[in-house]
């Protein structure tokens, strides 16, 4: 296969990627804002962005493991929870570990 043969396929599976993330539209979005929302995830300048965060995640020395819940939201559960104060190396266990996520 040459250069520019990998390259269409390339594009083609891209276009076809792209289509199919349009058939996974959040509840509670509307139309409308989800096609915006692929658009935007489609154009050069998100794809270069997305490419530098990807790269920046992998040179991290300890990837938080928490999700989107602040820190203090998980330690304020976790107090209730045990019902006792957290040290900062419990909380710093349960936010980096996966075990804990």
């Amino acid at each position: 296969m040459k250069i520019n043969d990998t390259r269409e396929v390339e594009k083609a599976f891209e276009k076809w990627e792209n289509k199919k993330r349009h058939h996974f539209k959040p509840q509670f979005l509307e139309e409308e804002a989800w096609m915006g929302c692929c658009d935007y995830w489609e154009t050069g300048g998100h794809k270069k962005m997305s490419k530098i965060n990807t790269e920046n995640r992998k040179q991290l020395t300890f990837p938080h493991a928490s999700g989107a819940k602040p820190f203090e939201e998980r330690r304020v559960a976790k107090e209730k929870e045990i019902g006792e104060v957290m040290s900062e190396f419990e909380l710093f266990n349960i936010v980096y570990s996966k075990k804990h996520a």
